[in-house]
């Protein structure tokens, strides 16, 4: 008689943060959502930002809550919380994880527009975070505001790595980062 056992698989170890989607109750019915859960509970800081996002969205895409949630467990593997992220603790994320790993122009584009949009939400909501995130505010006799409504002014300095992540052509016309 054989033996039919399966060889071991390795065990990975269980994510802090996933994706699940939900029923949010609203005046024009209820509205399926995609929150991010810490633990297995519902990471309020983080949903305030998704479900105001969301909000006007007749079906919201998962993709900002995925891009988050793998941008959460990355820092949660770092020891680093949500307050402590710096801009070059971003950039070394962005740089390790898809310009190391081959992702495309597009796919980082997208995680810094979710990771710069995450933050952006929580200074507008006076969530502690690094100084080196936030842009300088001046007041009127100082300088010039931020103007938030303009499309170039952000809160935050995340966006700016977009420049940091620009596609360039070498020689062979193979795209490459700078």
């Amino acid at each position: 008689m054989t033996d039919n056992t399966f060889p071991l698989m390795p065990v990975h170890k269980a994510k802090r943060y996933t994706v699940e989607r939900a029923i949010i109750e609203s005046k024009q019915g209820d509205k399926m959502r995609y929150l991010i859960l810490d633990d297995g509970v519902p990471a309020t800081t983080i949903n305030k930002h998704l479900l105001i996002k969301q909000e006007k969205q007749t079906h919201p895409s998962s993709s900002s809550a995925y891009n988050l949630c793998q941008f959460l467990n990355a820092m949660k593997t770092l020891n680093i919380g949500l307050s402590d992220v710096t801009l070059s603790t971003i950039y070394d994320y962005l740089h390790n994880y898809f310009v190391k790993g081959g992702k495309s122009h597009q796919t980082i584009m997208s995680y810094i527009y979710d990771v710069s949009a995450l933050y952006e939400s929580l200074a507008l909501r006076n969530y502690p975070i690094d100084t080196s995130l936030l842009r300088p505010v001046y007041d009127d006799s100082s300088g010039p505001r931020v103007k938030r409504n303009r499309k170039d002014k952000f809160l935050t300095n995340i966006s700016l790595l977009k420049s940091e992540f620009m596609r360039k052509k070498n020689r062979d016309m193979r795209p490459t980062y700078y």
